[in-house]
């Protein structure tokens, strides 16, 4: 870019190279803070640093109005890269911060309190950075076809566990970006040391060289946030605020008011281009809800200081920043450039409200939509009642009938047991009965051989009684033959012997 303040910028996309390029500048500056050895002029030349990153930042968040998403993305991607440094450099000095909690020596505490502001200040840019991806996101979100009014639905950031773990792995998203980012910040702001730090800073800015005005600002944006965090210890800080809070001081609110009265009074007082200049980059509140084209900021705001950034981005580049070299019409530049950022801003919120009318009634449709959901959701309510009150019924019913199958059940294990008992009464019955007939096989067997044998016998009398009868019937046709001739004799003789005697005369044995 040119660094002639008489060469004029031309187009909205020129002007955000500039800032893109200043950004890459001061990223590159703070990527290296870590390594420094810490001592109140290096914490002083960083804080430093960190103010202009703050505005750049911020200017860059009102060019986005007026791009397209292509280029709002080119800036997303520098502003992540500057804000992954800063959460970097802040984990750096908190851990510092941790490791020297007890610290005697004077200079020593000096530079941890130098620390501590620094690191105020990294949790503020952290905070700018973050309102940036708010603002940055719906523009990135429309299409480039459509000029009208965004519908909310489009551009809100759905917040479900899923949707975010998606939006964390997309890249070159600055949805994604600004969940990283807040969940960067929240991290910082949630680690136990910070309660007490913000507290200490919150009393003390003003009575450490370093610490300005500008700081118990920073802590009052960020109490913002942090008090709406779980793991902020709410009760550490006022602890801790009450402990150093000085003595006589009637309420909390009344210190605060009093000391930063007191501080823009020094400033106005003893005015200096450090004091100027950290005033002049005090973030304002950008619109979280930019949903509709905004004016365009006039580009003649911009040339003014063209020149001290010029400057100071030479500084940066030789890592040296001198304070002496910036004059004291280049500081009143800077307060007249305050002036006009101020009118761009009234700007900017007059179309936040045109935008926020339009969101109004985007919202009673939305309103009207979710009252016939609501409606839908009473019927449902009440099918799923009658549909309760049928389970339950049934339930009833099925908690009856498993009772009496239940009471079936031990009837037939008492039949069961019954049978049981039973078989086996009649399986020893059965074992008595095998041995018997056993024992009665055995007698038939026997009877048999008895039978058989006795058939002999009989067969053998029936042979003798048929031979005894052959001879009986031999002996009677004798007799009969003896009779006949007995009488045949007695006939003749005249004699009458008996056969008997006959008989016996003829068988006198």
């Amino acid at each position: 870019y040119s660094k002639s303040p008489s060469v004029k910028l031309t187009s909205p996309i020129a002007y955000n190279a500039t800032l893109v390029q200043l950004l890459s500048v001061i990223t590159q500056s703070l990527s290296g803070i870590g390594v420094e050895k810490c001592t109140l002029e290096t914490v002083y030349r960083n804080r430093v640093i960190l103010r202009c990153a703050s505005l750049l930042v911020q200017k860059t968040a009102e060019a986005c109005c007026s791009l397209d998403s292509e280029s709002v993305g080119t800036s997303a991607s520098h502003v992540a890269r500057l804000a992954s440094t800063i959460h970097s450099l802040a984990r750096h000095n908190l851990e510092i911060r941790k490791e020297k909690e007890n610290i005697g020596d004077t200079a020593q505490a000096n530079v941890v309190m130098s620390s501590m502001l620094l690191t105020v200040d990294s949790l503020d840019l952290l905070l700018v950075c973050t309102d940036f991806f708010s603002t940055a996101s719906p523009i990135s979100q429309k299409s480039p076809d459509n000029t009208g009014p965004l519908d909310p639905d489009e551009t809100r950031i759905d917040c479900t566990p899923q949707m975010a773990e998606m939006h964390l792995h997309e890249e070159g998203s600055v949805v994604g970006h600004l969940h990283k980012c807040s969940d960067a910040l929240q991290h910082c702001l949630e680690t136990p040391t910070v309660a007490p730090m913000l507290a200490l800073v919150l009393v003390l800015g003003d009575e450490v060289p370093s610490g300005i005005f500008c700081c118990r600002a920073a802590v009052l944006r960020l109490l913002k946030i942090a008090l709406n965090l779980e793991k902020f210890s709410i009760s550490t800080f006022l602890s801790t605020f009450s402990e150093i809070l000085p003595p006589g001081s009637q309420s909390i609110d009344q210190y605060i008011a009093s000391r930063l009265l007191n501080s823009g009074r020094k400033s106005s007082c003893s005015p200096s281009f450090s004091s100027e200049w950290i005033a002049a980059t005090q973030p304002h509140s950008l619109s979280n809800t930019s949903q509709c084209p905004c004016k365009s900021i006039p580009f003649s705001v911009r040339h003014s200081s063209e020149a001290i950034l010029d400057k100071l981005c030479n500084a940066l580049n030789n890592s040296s920043l001198s304070v002496a070299t910036i004059s004291g019409s280049e500081a009143m530049a800077i307060c007249q450039q305050k002036i006009e950022l101020l009118k761009s801003n009234e700007a900017v919120l007059e179309a936040d409200v045109a935008a926020k009318t339009e969101a109004l009634r985007a919202s009673d449709a939305i309103a009207e939509h979710f009252r016939a959901r609501a409606l839908l959701a009473e019927s449902q309510v009440s099918r799923l009642l009658r549909l309760q009150m049928s389970a339950l019924a049934n339930a009833e019913d099925s908690r009856a009938d498993m009772e009496a199958q239940r009471e079936h059940i031990a009837r037939l294990e008492e039949e069961n047991k019954r049978l049981f008992d039973e078989l086996a009464s009649k399986q020893k019955e059965c074992e008595n009965l095998q041995s018997t007939r056993l024992s009665l096989q055995n007698k038939i067997t026997n009877m048999r051989d008895q039978n058989r044998a006795m058939d002999a016998t009989i067969d053998n009398y029936r042979k003798q009684l048929d031979e005894a009868k052959q001879v009986i019937q031999q002996k009677d046709t004798e007799i009969q033959q003896y009779t006949h001739l007995t009488r045949l004799i007695n006939e003749l003789t005249g004699n009458r012997v008996s056969p008997a005697d006959l008989t016996v005369t003829k068988n006198p044995s």
